[in-house]
């Protein structure tokens, strides 16, 4: 054999392996690496046409699906599955887990372990990195009730009641001088939770505005939140938000549970009597509305025994918190006996 053909097959046979080696390095990157949010890219992110869904993931950009969620494809529903919607922030997306360890991916495997034929249950994850009660609010009419779920939980955190977290204000491409008085105006310890909320709505709408060179865009502060001051004065708005969420869903038969989350009780204590507040508000909220609240913090424990079930960030659950989770919302499902 002539040296220039041995040469020409050895340097084909190299170019293979190299790329087996590259495929196979992408497909554990996309599928088995743990996602943190110091390697998100702020392009996964992108402004909604809807102020109050506020942003969105953008679809099919890793990681999220053909409908912007951290989830396999969404199918149409079959007449033999029994399809659960969870929603939620950055603990449903699955911060600091994989896929395969999110709450959504821990609900689904557990009631498929406990039945061997019909309904096939299948969980979905509609977590959003950042979204809070007047985002999710907006997201399950939009977003969720059109996959047909037959029963929704909503993982809430005590950050809930807050504006949105630095994905929305990443969306903001443009850090003029009234995006800044906004976002100062917005983290006013004064504010009430009503007043809060409408700011952010014309935090959005200000962004929106300097996206398009609208000139529209230099309204003053005290324009926008005089008015919001005015008629939201004393309004529990979050509140109304949860109330209207359940009312939706009774409307139409869909069970819906509260899953409220704690702080890390060992680094965060001094969360708990806020944790308390929050659940009693809950319960308020979901009074005469059909809808059911679980407590997180008898779910997860206070991790004095066992492993340990938060990460060092104090928020977000390990894989051990998920799955204990994940076990605690089968059972309420199992305990509704789907037919």
């Amino acid at each position: 054999m002539r040296p220039w053909l041995r040469w020409t097959g050895r340097l084909a046979l190299m170019a293979v392996a190299l790329a087996a080696s590259l495929a196979g390095a992408e497909w554990w990157v996309r599928t088995q690496r743990p996602l943190h949010l110091g390697i998100v890219s702020s392009g996964t992110i992108r402004l909604s046409e809807d102020p109050a869904l506020a942003y969105e993931h953008v679809p099919g950009f890793f990681p999220h699906n053909n409908f912007g969620f951290r989830d396999r494809h969404f199918l149409p529903k079959k007449s033999s599955s029994y399809r659960l919607a969870v929603m939620g922030d950055s603990i449903t997306w699955g911060m600091q887990a994989e896929v395969q360890q999110t709450p959504s991916a821990y609900l689904e495997s557990t009631l498929r372990a406990h039945t061997e034929d019909r309904p096939i249950y299948e969980a979905f994850n509609f977590g959003v990195m950042g979204y809070n009660i007047i985002n999710e609010a907006a997201q399950l009419e939009l977003k969720v009730l059109p996959h047909q779920p037959d029963e929704v939980f909503l993982l809430v955190c005590l950050n809930d009641w807050s504006p949105n977290e630095p994905e929305f204000r990443a969306c903001l491409l443009q850090q003029d001088a009234g995006t800044v008085s906004l976002l100062t105006r917005l983290y006013d310890p004064a504010l009430t939770g009503a007043e809060r909320a409408l700011m952010e709505l014309h935090l959005y709408r200000h962004a929106r505005r300097l996206l398009a060179g609208s000139k529209a865009a230099d309204a003053t502060i005290d324009t926008i939140a005089d008015p919001i001051r005015s008629h939201y004065e004393g309004r529990d708005f979050y509140g109304e938000r949860l109330a209207h969420m359940a009312d939706v869903l009774e409307q139409r038969n869909i069970p819906f549970s509260l899953v409220l989350l704690p702080y890390d009780p060992l680094t965060r204590r001094a969360d708990l009597p806020l944790y308390r507040d929050r659940l009693d508000e809950l319960q308020r909220a979901c009074a005469g509305h059909g809808c059911s609240v679980m407590d997180g913090l008898a779910v997860l424990g206070d991790g004095s025994e066992g492993p340990r079930t938060f990460h060092d960030d104090g928020l977000h659950p390990t894989a051990w918190g998920n799955e204990l989770l994940g076990k605690a919302m089968a059972e309420r499902v199992l305990e509704g006996a789907p037919p």
